[in-house]
């Protein structure tokens, strides 16, 4: 009996022990969920706050509008009217710009006329400066044939001369190649300067110079070959010639060597007479195409300034109409200022407009944004209580087991347990149904703060009384405690009187 007794004593300590610790749970969850109560009583007093500075913002802002709209309103029946006084002006602009135009697109034609005056002159010009590069040209290549010429005039009857000396003499042996020789000729009337094409009476003067020269070049030609032919025919008299080292046929062949050469100059003479008579008639034609066009570009040149005129006198006449609208115009830009300004105060206020409803936007967004964290705050307390109950369900549970099983007269104390669990589901259930009816009313509507603040009130009473019911229950707990362990202690006086009676019966 005494270690039953003990035994139970021993549960009994260790059920006490499990009750207080729970107890002490208990009270550490009740702390966290009136931390907890008091945040949410905190975040709803400020989304409360917030809303209603919201509210107070849209009403200035719907304000703002209205008057805005009632400003553009007014605004647009001015620009109703402008626009009206605008078409007018316009359509007096039109029909000035139609007349500009038609006068700048006769001005355009002139201009064009003019133009192609131009560049036909300048096609002209540049065929007569290709007539007079050719001109040049010609002339360079006539200057060359005469100083060739004069050089030959020179070298031919000294060639002459030195062959029949080397002949008549014999002091040198006969050479062959006459070309290798290099003559200077002493006459300084050689160097030729040439001058511009356009000096055309310089141009015929050197032409009879070079005829005249040509003449002097035949006339010794023919001379040389006279005094030639008459050698030969000495020779062929047979006259004797002291000439012991030259024989006849080196002779002969010098002489059709200088034969042969004269023939070329010949043809070369022919070729230059047809240049010089080809250049002539260019030049005649060439007068007479400058003096054509000379004429045609004064009688171009005079239409056009007479054109130019008539379009200038046009011009004017359009100027003075353009003065007399002058004024009008001057109305025109005032109009046109004032639609400007009435445009940009327009844009400013739909900016400002913008501007509001994109603030409003934005605390529409950090309204949603709280709602979100209340919500989910409340499901995370939703989420905490539930896994509290889980638990403490448990531990009651095999509490109410251990109990029956160690205890038979822990049955009241059991049911009262009980109770008090019902209560606090009871109790949770009604915090949730509260919640959920917050939550709701938070979704669909705007909860006032009087609502909220006696819903928190009946919170905190509710805590009190399960504060005062678990202070109760306590107090009940270690009251029942006290008079088993009072019982205990009696059984075991009992036990120990029995088991004194019992030693002395048996010593007796």
């Amino acid at each position: 009996k005494r270690n039953e007794a003990r035994q139970y004593a021993a549960k009994m300590e260790a059920l006490v022990n499990r009750l207080e610790q729970q107890n002490f749970e208990m009270e550490e969850k009740e702390v966290l969920l009136a931390a907890q109560v008091k945040h949410l009583q905190n975040t709803v007093r400020r989304l409360k706050e917030e809303n209603r500075y919201l509210e107070e913002e849209k009403c200035e802002f719907e304000e703002a509008e209205n008057d805005t709209r009632l400003r553009c309103q007014k605004l647009e029946v001015k620009l109703s009217a402008l626009g009206e006084k605008k078409s007018d002006l316009q359509v007096q602009l039109q029909q000035n710009a139609r007349t500009m135009s038609n006068l700048r697109s006769t001005l355009s034609e002139e201009e064009r006329k003019r133009n192609e005056a131009r560049q036909y002159a300048a096609k002209m010009e540049a065929l007569v400066n290709r007539l007079e590069q050719q001109n040049f040209e010609m002339e360079e290549k006539e200057i060359e044939t005469r100083y060739r010429l004069h050089t030959l005039e020179n070298i031919v009857p000294a060639m002459v001369m030195y062959y029949l000396w080397r002949m008549l003499n014999a002091v040198r042996p006969f050479v062959k190649d006459s070309q290798t020789l290099t003559i200077h000729s002493s006459n300084s009337d050689s160097v030729l300067v040439i001058k511009s094409p356009k000096q055309t009476p310089q141009k015929r003067k050197k032409l009879r110079r070079s005829r005249q020269d040509r003449e002097e070049v035949q006339d010794n030609l023919r001379r040389s070959l006279e005094e030639i032919q008459q050698f030969l025919t000495s020779k062929q008299r047979g006259e004797s010639v002291d000439c012991p080292n030259i024989t006849v046929d080196a002779a002969f062949l010098v002489i059709e060597e200088l034969s042969n050469r004269c023939t070329e100059l010949k043809e070369r003479i022919k070729e230059l007479e047809l240049k010089e008579k080809v250049y002539q008639e260019t030049l005649l034609n060439e007068d007479e195409i400058l003096n054509k066009m000379e004429m045609d570009y004064k009688h171009q040149l005079k239409c056009a300034e007479d054109e130019l005129l008539h379009k200038q006198a046009e011009l004017e006449k359009a100027e003075a109409q353009l003065r007399k609208h002058a004024g009008d115009r001057e109305l025109e830009i005032q109009f046109q200022e004032r639609l400007n300004q009435l445009e940009a105060e327009t844009l400013q206020l739909r900016d400002a407009l913008l501007q509001k409803d994109k603030e409003k936007k934005v605390l529409e967004g950090e309204q949603i944004r709280l709602t979100n964290e209340l919500e989910e705050a409340i499901d995370n307390l939703e989420k905490f209580k539930e896994n509290i109950e889980k638990p403490l369900r448990e531990e009651v549970e095999n509490h109410r087991k251990k109990v029956k099983e160690l205890l038979g007269d822990l049955d009241v104390r059991e049911q009262e347990k009980n109770e008090t669990e019902e209560m606090h589901r009871k109790l949770v259930k009604e915090l949730k149904k509260i919640n959920n009816q917050a939550c709701r009313e938070l979704e669909e509507s705007e909860v006032t703060i009087s609502e909220l603040k006696e819903e928190v009130q009946t919170l905190e009473r509710e805590v009190a009384d399960l504060r005062a019911a678990l202070s109760h229950e306590r107090v009940s707990s270690e009251r029942k405690l006290l008079e088993v362990g009072a019982e205990l202690e009696a059984r075991d006086r009992q036990l120990r009187s029995l088991g004194s009676d019992s030693l002395a019966g048996s010593l007796h």
